[in-house]
């Protein structure tokens, strides 16, 4: 296992490293890190943790990238693509696991 540091709250999170994630913090809800294989490969599917928990996955269908998350009654149809659909997935989550 590794960990990083959340740079809101400096909270110690454990992970097991994967291809592409998202990982927001479990104490104050914040984003706290992505890795993906941008450049080099795909960056979906790409899991979403809060802590070590899954909440969601950004997949990618015919070109176009999907948010599921247990936060939203729907998958979501994300607008962006690649990198910048990771980026538009961390904002929605965000505002999600804020309320």
């Amino acid at each position: 296992m590794d960990s990083i540091r959340c740079k809101e709250c400096d909270h110690e999170i454990y992970y097991k490293p994967c291809a592409n994630f998202i990982m927001f913090c479990q104490k104050c809800l914040k984003y706290t890190y992505l890795e993906c294989e941008f450049g080099y490969g795909s960056v979906a599917p790409c899991h979403i943790y809060l802590g070590k928990k899954k909440i969601g996955v950004v997949i990618e269908k015919e070109y176009s990238y999907f948010l599921k998350t247990r936060y939203a009654d729907k998958i979501i149809k994300l607008e962006r693509k690649y990198l910048e659909a990771l980026q538009e997935a961390i904002k929605i989550i965000e505002s999600k696991i804020e309320n």
